[in-house]
């Protein structure tokens, strides 16, 4: 199957993939506020197609100025399993 390979400054963080059916997602996201030095964070996830639901292997992870995240795309048979699964609203 496709899946990703996240990793923060070169620490893999997770392998995850959703099978032959759904969506993968990694989102970085800086949060700024007037007066504040601002947050960061990363979170990882998808759309099991097959099974409706939503599943997640990260979030959030802080993530920091100057830090390299790294998105490789690869094809494998087993991916780590995720921290969450919830059934996706119809």
């Amino acid at each position: 199957m496709v899946a990703f390979v996240v990793s923060v400054n070169g620490r893999r963080l997770c392998c995850f993939g959703v099978g032959s059916s759904g969506v993968l997602g990694a989102h970085v996201s800086w949060f700024m506020r007037p007066g504040q030095t601002g947050n960061g964070d990363l979170r990882v996830g998808g759309l099991d197609t097959a099974a409706s639901e939503h599943v997640e292997w990260i979030g959030p992870v802080e993530v920091q100025v100057g830090d390299t995240v790294t998105i490789q795309v690869v094809e494998v048979d087993i991916v780590d399993p995720p921290t969450d699964r919830y059934r996706a609203l119809r």
